[in-house]
């Protein structure tokens, strides 16, 4: 969104302006729908590997030979592969590593702190994941540094992460606003999903979230704009339900139900 606004990429433009080599069925999808997870790209690129380090470039190039899951602009499919187009678009664009980017542009003037990711080596306080039936097993470490997760963060930096969404510190009302609202899909219709998020109701209220995880680690990320309630839940466990969680507090949060 900050390089939309300097005019360095537009949200519907094609790829294939700043990616050269796409196979036909992937020129004409746009910025837009890579962000919203409507381009058709699979969910993972086959030459992914999680305990090794491959370049952002050769994962997009490793699914080139894979037929897209459905038409551009045709439906919400969730796509890891969508994140490393954006990835290396932001790097070509910027002339910078995406993270180093990422760091200057978003974590520092936001307020949260230092970009840590899988690949940052030793960080103080940082927990060790399970895995397994109720997280017995001590989790595979990841080494990658995969565009759509991999950061290490707490529930003080994600406090000023939210923060951030709260206020003007980066993105303006309206930039939120476009990134809080369900896109517009071919066929008229709108995916309750907006530019990085979910968009949909929970229990009467306009609900804004994300979740996620890697081996041994569960996040979720909930918030409630109309009420000013945001509610994070982070495991060191991948066997976590920690969605019934977010749901149970938000209903005792609502003064109404609680």
């Amino acid at each position: 969104m900050l390089l939309v606004r300097d005019g360095r990429v537009g949200l519907d433009n094609p790829i294939s302006q700043y990616i050269h080599d796409l196979p036909p069925t992937w020129e004409s999808i746009t910025i837009r729908q890579l962000l919203s997870h409507t381009a058709g790209l699979p969910r993972e690129s086959p030459v992914f590997e999680g305990t090794r380090p491959v370049a952002d470039i050769e994962v997009i190039r490793g699914a080139y030979a894979v037929p897209l899951v459905s038409p551009p602009g045709a439906k919400y499919e969730y796509s890891n592969l969508g994140y490393y187009v954006v990835a290396e678009i932001i790097t070509r664009v910027t002339g910078k590593p995406w993270v180093d980017y990422l760091a200057a542009s978003v974590f520092t003037p936001g307020g949260i702190g230092p970009l840590f990711t899988t690949a940052t080596g030793r960080v103080n306080g940082r927990a060790r994941g399970y895995s397994g039936n109720d997280n017995q097993d001590p989790a595979v470490d990841w080494a990658a540094v995969r565009p759509s997760g991999a950061f290490m963060m707490s529930i003080r930096r994600l406090a000023a992460w939210d923060t951030m969404l709260r206020t003007d510190t980066l993105l303006t009302a309206r930039e939120r606003q476009l990134m809080s609202t369900g896109v517009r899909l071919n066929d008229g219709s709108t995916a309750p999903y907006g530019l990085g998020w979910h968009v949909e109701q929970f229990s009467g209220h306009r609900y804004v979230w994300h979740g996620g995880g890697l081996p041994g680690f569960s996040a979720y990320f909930a918030r409630f704009p109309d009420d000013r309630l945001t509610i994070v839940a982070l495991s060191n466990g991948d066997d976590s339900d920690i969605g019934a969680l977010i749901a149970n507090v938000a209903l005792m949060s609502f003064p109404h139900q609680g």
